[in-house]
C-alpha cells in the first residue's frame, strides 16, 4: 500500500478529487472546501510537499470550476482560456479564500524546514519540538480561519446558469424584445449615466484606452498621438471628479446580475465588475456571433433592455427594485419623456429634492425638451406614495 501511494500519488488525489465533485448531494463551496481539507491534510502528513500542494491543488480547482462545475451555461459561453483563467483566479481569490489555504500549507513548509535544520539559532535556544508543535497549531488555526470565510461567504456571486435563466433566457436577442423601446430611451438613459456606451465598440469599463480617450474628447482633450493619449490618460484619471468612483453601464448592469450578496464590500465588488464586463460580456456576444442569432448587431440595445427591465432605483426617497416598478401599472415603452428622466434621475441613488434635480440636470431637460412642470408633478406623485 505504501508503495502504490507514493508511486501513485498524483492519481490517488485525482481520484479523491473526482469522489469529491461527483457527489451531487455538496454545494460547490462544500467541495472546494473538501478538496482545500485533502490538500492540507496530505501536506500536514508530510505527503505533500509545499510545491506540489499548491500545484495540486491549483489544478483540481481550475478543472472544477472552469470543467467540472454544475454552471453549465459557464461551458457554453465561456470558451476563451483567458477568460476561464481570470473567472477562476476571481472566484478562488475573492470567494473561496484561496491565500489563506496557501498560508496554511507555507506554515507547514517552514515548520518541516525547521525540522530538518536544527542549527537556525532560534531553534537552539527553544528546542524543534516546541517550534514544530506552535508552527503546527498556527498552520491549523489559519486553514480554521479559511474554512470559516467559506462557510460565511461575504461576497458571492450568482452562476452564470442562474443569470442567463433569470434574465436573458426569458426575453432571448433573437425575439428582438428592445424593438418596441423608442431608441430615445436608450438615448436618455446614457446621456444621463454613460454618454461613452454608444461610441465604445470593444470595451465595457472604465478601465481601458478606448474610455479614457472618448471620455476626454467629451472633455474637450485632444488626443493626437500616443504620447500625448498616455499623458492625457494619467490627468484624467487624476480628475477623481471625472470618475467618482465610475461605473460604465455595461460595470452597473453586471453587479445587478450577478452579485447575490456582499454589494457593500465595495473594492471586491469594484474588481468584479472591471474583470466581469469583459469576461461575460464579451463572450456572451462572441457566443451570439458565433451562432449566427439574428439581430445580434443590436447588442448594445438588447444590454440596455436588459438593464431598464432589472437595475433598480431610488426617487423621493423611495427604493424600487428594478426601474420597471417605478410605474407598475404602465409598460416602460409606454412612459413619456419625463418619466423616464425622473426614473433615469434615480440611478445614482441620492437623495436629491426636486429642486436640486432641476437645476444638475437642466442641460438634460434642455436636449430633450422636457416640462419641468411635469417632471415636478412626476416627482411629487411619488414623493406622496406611502
Amino acid at each position: 500500500m505504501d508503495t502504490l501511494f507514493n508511486n501513485n500519488l498524483f492519481f490517488v488525489y485525482l481520484f479523491a478529487c473526482i469522489a469529491i465533485v461527483n457527489y451531487s448531494a455538496l454545494k460547490e463551496s462544500q467541495k472546494i472546501l473538501l478538496i482545500y481539507l485533502m490538500t492540507f491534510g496530505l501536506a500536514f502528513l508530510n505527503i505533500l510537499d509545499f510545491g506540489m500542494s499548491v500545484i495540486f491543488l491549483t489544478l483540481s480547482t481550475f478543472i472544477y470550476l472552469e470543467f467540472l462545475s454544475n454552471d453549465n451555461e459557464k461551458q457554453i459561453i465561456i470558451v476563451k482560456f483567458g477568460y476561464k483563467l481570470l473567472d477562476y483566479l476571481f472566484i478562488i481569490i475573492f470567494q473561496y479564500y484561496v491565500c489563506w489555504i496557501i498560508v496554511s500549507l507555507m506554515l507547514i513548509y517552514f515548520r518541516e524546514n525547521m525540522q530538518k535544520n536544527p542549527d537556525i539559532k532560534l531553534l537552539l535556544e527553544f528546542g524543534v519540538e516546541p517550534i514544530s508543535i506552535s508552527m503546527s497549531f498556527i498552520s491549523i488555526i489559519v486553514f480554521v480561519i479559511c474554512v470559516n470565510k467559506i462557510t460565511a461567504q461575504k461576497f458571492k456571486l450568482k452562476s452564470i446558469d442562474t443569470v442567463i435563466t433569470d434574465y436573458f433566457s426569458t426575453n432571448p436577442i433573437y425575439k428582438r424584445p428592445h424593438a418596441d423601446f423608442d431608441f430615445l430611451f436608450f438615448e436618455m438613459l446614457s446621456d444621463m449615466e454613460d454618454r461613452t456606451y454608444f461610441e465604445r465598440k470593444e470595451t465595457y469599463s472604465f478601465l481601458s484606452f478606448e474610455f479614457i480617450i472618448i471620455k476626454g474628447r467629451q472633455l474637450g482633450y485632444n488626443f493626437t498621438n500616443w504620447s500625448k493619449r498616455v499623458t492625457k490618460s494619467f490627468h484624467y484619471l487624476r480628475r477623481s471628479k471625472n470618475i467618482r468612483g465610475y461605473s460604465t453601464l455595461e460595470m452597473q448592469l453586471m453587479r445587478m446580475l450577478f452579485v447575490e450578496s456582499g454589494y457593500n464590500k465595495k473594492i471586491v465588488r469594484k474588481i468584479f465588475e472591471l474583470v466581469y464586463t469583459k469576461i461575460f460580456l464579451k463572450s456572451l456576444k462572441n457566443f451570439y456571433e458565433a451562432n449566427i442569432y439574428e439581430y445580434r448587431s443590436e447588442y448594445k440595445e438588447y444590454l440596455l433592455f436588459i438593464y431598464f427591465n432589472n437595475t433598480n432605483t431610488k426617487i423621493a426617497g423611495k427604493n424600487f427594485g428594478s426601474m420597471k416598478s417605478v410605474f407598475p401599472d404602465k409598460a416602460i415603452k409606454k412612459w413619456s419623456k419625463e418619466e423616464l428622466f425622473v426614473v433615469c434621475v434615480g440611478l445614482p441613488y441620492r437623495n436629491l429634492t426636486i429642486e436640486e434635480i432641476l437645476l444638475i440636470y437642466k442641460d438634460n431637460i434642455a436636449t430633450y425638451g422636457l416640462s419641468e412642470k411635469e417632471i415636478e408633478k412626476i416627482f411629487k406623485s411619488i414623493e406622496s406614495r406611502e
